[in-house]
């Protein structure tokens, strides 16, 4: 367990670092954004996203995590391979795992660009404007360059060396970020902005494709049908499980500009991006863990600590984000975005708990995905797709945006409590007292947060929320400590393996 537990701590902080950088960068995008589009063109970008985002969902067909899974599993044997070159061509492991990988390679490149040609071709029919159909037309050219790089990373994922990825990552956000932001301050609109995006998906897809030749092995295109038949039948279920989840956190962009505008979309997602900018948390943790459980599917009581101590610590870390975050939502939007978005401080105080409920709840999928039950992942999600379409139709006539992120979060807490039950079935229950100290070390902290905030006034955003959320997390975090939820000689273990 203490080498699993290494591998998954060193990935996890190379991809967390990266995350960060990215957010942060990420943050002060949308930031200047917001200021320089207003609520409209923030509506235009988030529909172009959020469209494409649907419209591209065949392009890997959930191949890409059946991909890591197989090639995690012979990972021992690959590497034993490469270090013996001279007997590379006859290791029928490594030989198996590159004719998978050539051949997944392919149905990338296919499936990418008929998810393309679909998107073009719906765009007539969906977007309001000439500006909305252009920037979907930018964005789906160059998210299937995206696209296709996840051929490499899920390469690097498989076989445990995300500092490839880590460094991919912040290349992107700082090439989109600097470009994208000089666009915005030269006058450029939502056009401008979208090419900047299209260049910084190309640098990424290249950086990629030069790691993948110099430290991986040459890319070839197969095509081996028993290999694309095994391929699309298993991984079917990762297909539809991602479509469920994706559907339900872009549908929602989708149904409120029909009901509603642009500007209120616009509206809507400066509180949904936030969302996306913490999203990065526990994806570091799930996607660092994933190939490590899935070797270790075995071995049941070394997965069953691994998942109940990365449950812990991720919950640990989602409750003060949620308390904090709905306490200080009008100051957060106030300095991100300006007055014009102060609609969006109702918004975010909501939607930051299906954020809390993400932390958790994807860990208890990828683990399903992990031993084998992926279909059980599909199934929760498919159920949160249709409460969330029903929802949607049903609130926002009457609640307008706050009805659609009502809806995420209701979404989210049943799609985890499926996750739950279902990974409780398969053998691996939660201590769910490991949630009882920090949901008290966080109902504790709620009472001081909130004098903190009526006695600070320094006429600053910054200095108020680093004052306010500083405090507070000390609070925490010492009383955390104080009852037992936190303790030093665990983490300390921890971070040695």
């Amino acid at each position: 367990m203490a080498d699993s537990a290494k591998t998954i701590a060193k990935n996890t902080t190379a991809l967390f670092v990266a995350g960060l950088i990215g957010r942060a960068l990420s943050i002060l995008l949308i930031t200047v954004i917001a200021r320089q589009l207003g609520q409209e063109g923030m509506g235009v970008y988030s529909f172009a996203f959020a469209f494409i985002g649907l419209a591209g969902l065949l392009g890997d067909f959930g191949i890409g995590q059946l991909v890591v899974r197989e090639l995690a599993k012979s990972k021992e044997e690959i590497r034993l391979a490469k270090a013996k070159n001279k007997n590379e061509k006859h290791n029928p492991k490594l030989e198996q795992a590159k004719k998978t990988f050539y051949n997944f390679f392919t149905i990338k490149i296919t499936l990418g660009l008929t998810s393309l040609l679909i998107a073009l071709i719906l765009s007539f029919f969906v977007t309001k404007t000439h500006e909305a159909l252009v920037a979907v037309w930018i964005i789906a050219f160059a998210s299937f360059l995206l696209d296709l790089s996840g051929a490499f990373t899920t390469l690097f994922t498989a076989n445990e060396q995300l500092e490839y990825s880590s460094i991919s990552i912040v290349l992107e956000r700082i090439i989109t970020t600097t470009f994208g932001i000089i666009a915005l301050l030269l006058g450029g609109k939502v056009i401008a902005l979208m090419l900047a995006f299209a260049f910084s998906y190309t640098m990424t897809f290249s950086y990629l494709f030069i790691i993948t030749l110099k430290k991986f092995f040459p890319l070839k295109i197969a095509f081996d049908i028993n290999v694309w038949k095994r391929l699309f039948a298993e991984g079917a279920p990762f297909l539809i499980t991602t479509i469920f989840i994706t559907s339900y956190n872009r549908l929602d962009t989708i149904l409120l500009s029909f009901f509603t505008n642009y500007s209120v979309v616009g509206q809507y997602n400066a509180a949904h991006n936030l969302l996306d900018a913490l999203y990065f948390v526990p994806a570091s943790v799930v996607v660092a863990a994933f190939p490590t459980m899935s070797r270790l599917s075995a071995l049941k009581e070394e997965l069953k600590g691994i998942f109940n101590i990365a449950f812990k610590y991720l919950f640990i870390t989602a409750i003060p984000i949620g308390i904090l975050t709905t306490i200080l939502a009008d100051k957060v939007i106030l300095l991100l975005y300006g007055p014009e978005f102060s609609g969006s401080a109702f918004i975010l105080q909501i939607i930051i708990w299906a954020e809390v409920i993400i932390f958790v709840s994807y860990l208890c999928g990828y683990l399903l995905n992990s031993i084998g039950y992926q279909k059980l992942f599909m199934m929760a999600t498919g159920t949160g797709l249709i409460a969330n379409i029903v929802l949607n139709i049903a609130l926002i006539p009457k609640f307008g945006p706050a009805g659609t992120a009502a809806s995420l979060v209701i979404t989210e807490l049943i799609v985890f409590l499926m996750l739950i039950y279902f990974s409780a079935k398969k053998g691996f229950t939660l201590n769910f007292s490991i949630l009882a100290k920090p949901a008290i070390a966080g109902a504790i902290m709620l009472l001081p947060a909130l004098y903190i905030k009526s006695l600070v006034s320094s006429g600053s955003p910054i200095i108020e929320l680093a004052v306010i959320s500083g405090v507070s997390m000390a609070i925490y975090l010492g009383i955390l400590y104080a009852i037992g939820g936190l303790k030093i000689d665990e983490i300390r273990n921890i971070m040695r393996r």
